[in-house]
């Protein structure tokens, strides 16, 4: 069995998410990404945080190893997509 890496958050860090995981004015996928983000920061596993959040824990996983890579701000950003640009 895999187990996913923890996350550790100084308390900026857990500031900010808090923040966007309950903003008004953030837009609904940020808040999603970063509810997941504190959650794995308690210990959840993926399987659970999918469920809180409602998102594949192949998602899960794919977000807490981008916030391992680039902090908060890979949250904000989408993968390059293929086809035509809008």
């Amino acid at each position: 069995m895999r187990v996913a890496e923890k996350i550790e958050l100084d308390a900026a860090s857990e500031r900010e998410l808090r923040v966007l995981s309950k903003g008004r004015r953030v837009e609904a996928r940020l808040q999603q990404r970063a509810r997941a983000i504190l959650l794995a920061a308690q210990g959840w596993q993926n399987k659970d945080i999918a469920e809180e959040v409602a998102l594949d824990r192949r998602q899960v996983a794919l977000w807490r190893r981008r916030f391992l890579q680039g902090g908060i701000d890979a949250l904000r950003q989408d993968a390059p997509r293929s086809g035509r640009t809008p």
